[in-house]
This record gives structure tokens, C-alpha cells and sequence, in this order.
């Protein structure tokens, strides 16, 4: 026991003593390698966009890349988006139990895909659900205040 606690002692003086080091490594392999290598940023677009397809098209209407909303058949990836079902992605964030983007995506990726929570919805769709959202929170505050 004596020797794990001291091995735990040095590696916190180390750590401590090379975290600038480290730093100054980390800050020029990046430079070196993300912002300034295309082939890195095409890699990653590309994992990027074969992620979003794939959780979009798990949530899709039927399991393929489309709309949900019923009667629409918008499949452009460009333009598709993943809905909370239940309005509830911002208390989530909050909270921190969910993410957002391509985190979100690994998320749900990792958990293989929890049903009964989201959707694929094209913007427009997803613009008229919050429409029609806070337009019945507002007439429900009317006729409450109204009684």
C-alpha cells in the first residue's frame, strides 16, 4: 500500500512539473496537425457526416433518412435534425446529461440509439413543432388568467 502511495505522490509532482511542457507539445502537434493539414480536416468532415447520417437515419422515419412529420418526405441530409420528442433538450444541456452536435451523436451512438427520445425532423418541421409549441403554452396562459 506504501508503494502505490508513493507512486501516486511522484506522478502528481511529475504531472505538475511537465504540465507546461506538455501544454507547449499539445498547442504544436495541433497546430502542426488539425488547422494546418487538410487531409486531417477532410478525415474528420467526413466521420462527421457519416455520424450524423447514421444517427439520423436511425431516428427516421421508418429507420431510413427522412422527416418524421407525417406526409413529408424530406431526406437531404443538409437539412434534417434530430428533435427531443419531448421538448426537453434544453432542461438536458442544463443538467448536463446530454449534449449537443456531433457530442450529442456520440452520445446516443454509445448508448446504442435509446428509443422514445428523439427524431428526425427537417428544419421547417422543427420550426413549426416549437411554433406550435409556445402558441398553445401562450393560450393556455390566456385561459388561465382569464378564469
Amino acid at each position: 500500500m506504501r508503494n502505490k502511495e508513493a507512486k501516486v505522490a511522484y506522478e502528481q509532482r511529475y504531472y505538475k512539473k511537465t504540465k507546461t511542457e506538455r501544454a507547449a507539445y499539445h498547442r504544436n502537434w495541433t497546430k502542426k496537425n488539425r488547422t494546418g493539414n487538410p487531409e486531417y480536416r477532410a478525415r474528420t468532415l467526413k466521420q462527421r457526416l457519416e455520424l450524423k447520417l447514421e444517427v439520423l437515419s436511425h431516428y427516421g422515419a421508418n429507420g431510413k433518412l427522412q422527416c418524421c412529420w407525417q406526409d413529408c418526405i424530406e431526406s437531404d441530409l443538409d437539412v434534417l435534425t434530430l428533435d427531443h420528442v419531448h421538448n426537453d433538450g434544453k432542461d438536458e444541456r442544463k443538467s448536463g446529461v446530454l449534449k449537443h452536435g456531433d457530442g450529442l451523436y456520440r452520445h446516443l451512438r454509445a448508448l446504442g440509439f435509446p428509443s422514445g427520445m428523439f427524431q428526425t425532423l427537417c428544419m421547417n418541421h422543427q420550426l413549426k413543432k416549437e411554433i406550435t409549441r409556445k402558441r398553445s403554452e401562450l393560450m393556455q396562459r390566456c385561459s388561465d388568467s382569464q378564469v
